[in-house]
């Protein structure tokens, strides 16, 4: 059962106080996931330049607190593992920062029906995560111009992001495969875990927006 089916059977039957306590402790829990989905897409960023700078030989080093990794040049083999890994990642708790943005916006019209309708509750979504615009109005009441181009950019925006990873797996190991050769196991090794995390990651999300239909 859809959660936009689910949430009648669950929150009707419930009373205010409970309603209201349920959305105080999802808004908590929704900005813990708004955090993480921020910190993973900094991450990938993050590897995406390291694995770039070291094939180029820019850098050779990086330090974590007391931790120097060197060699970088030959550790760049586990970056699209690790990236698509970060992906799957990202997509569940995308899903589920969308899941909490639609059960926010069901309690909120169950207990704030006004407040909805305007446009009100888009106010108290958490921080946006960066790199993204999950957050959609869905008042008619609020509706403009300048909201409605926001939310073909949003969507142009995740596919980009979609997209990325993918890409540059494909690339990093045609790259991979020049430098450290075809007979490496651990560069085998690599392609399989990234090939069978990127199917996965579209696999997920694909079955996940056909059933939720949350995103249209």
């Amino acid at each position: 059962m859809r959660l936009l089916e689910r949430l009648p059977e669950s929150f009707d039957s419930a009373n205010a106080e409970q309603a209201q306590a349920y959305l105080s402790t999802l808004r908590d829990v929704w900005r813990d996931v708004s955090t993480a989905v921020s910190r993973n897409s900094w991450i990938i960023v993050a590897l995406l330049t390291v694995y770039e700078l070291a094939g180029r030989g820019t850098i050779s080093t990086i330090t974590i607190g007391p931790v120097a990794i060197a060699h970088l040049k030959y550790l760049r083999v586990f970056v699209p593992t690790i990236v698509s890994y970060l992906l799957y990642e990202q997509i569940l708790l995308v899903e589920r920062w969308m899941e909490s943005e639609a059960t926010h916006r069901y309690l909120m019209r169950m207990l704030s029906p006004k407040i909805q309708e305007e446009g009100f509750d888009i106010l108290l979504v958490p921080r946006l995560p960066a790199l993204s615009n999950l957050v959609q109005n869905r008042s008619a009441l609020a509706e403009t111009r300048s909201r409605n181009i926001r939310g073909m950019a949003q969507y142009v925006l995740a596919l980009f992001m979609l997209l990325l990873v993918p890409l540059f797996d494909a690339v990093a190991l045609i790259e991979l495969a020049r430098d450290i050769g075809l007979e490496s196991v651990v560069y085998w090794i690599n392609v399989v875990l990234t090939a069978a995390l990127v199917v996965l990651s579209m696999v997920v999300l694909v079955l996940w927006l056909i059933e939720e239909r949350l995103v249209w």
